[in-house]
């Protein structure tokens, strides 16, 4: 079943765990232990596009 993860945290106003990692969708922070982790614009509308599809494939 597919699920919008980032749609599901925006509306809920939280923060998404990914293994040791966090991200904070309303600020687009992604961090690790409390350490931000800088991305590039790409690399973070490609982990947006991974949360709106969770348990689907993407090509």
């Amino acid at each position: 079943m597919m699920s919008n993860v980032l749609a599901q945290a925006k509306l809920e106003q939280c923060m998404i765990l990914i293994g040791e990692m966090t991200y904070d969708p309303q600020n687009r922070q992604f961090s690790k232990d409390g350490q931000a982790i800088e991305l590039e614009p790409r690399t973070l509308e490609l982990l947006e596009v991974v949360l709106q599809q969770v348990g689907t494939p993407i090509a």
